[in-house]
């Protein structure tokens, strides 16, 4: 059989209905993290311990949320630089405009 783009049926993806599959151009990668958060041993209150005290699990989520754009760019320098772009046969076949 000749075929223009290799298929994977080895993908464990879903099927569209009961007697359609889904046809899997492509896999994401997956990672996986431990985080462990420390922050102050009791509760610490503005002002009485001498200022400011930033609460640790609003700094990681503000971090986090600092990774990507709401558009889904991703915004760590040099990330961007080691994804191929889209050749103009995969826009194409997306559907994205040129």
């Amino acid at each position: 059989m000749d075929a223009e783009y290799p298929i994977n049926d080895q993908s464990d993806n879903y099927w569209l209905t009961t007697r359609t599959p889904a046809i899997t151009y492509g896999l994401r990668g997956i990672m996986y993290y431990n985080v462990t958060v420390n922050g102050p041993r009791k509760d610490l209150h503005s002002g009485v311990y001498g200022g400011m005290v930033y609460e640790p699990l609003a700094v990681l989520t503000k971090l986090l949320a600092s990774l990507t754009s709401s558009d889904g760019t991703i915004l760590v320098p040099g990330v961007n630089e080691l994804v191929e772009p889209l050749t103009s046969t995969e826009l194409f076949v997306f559907n994205f405009p040129l």
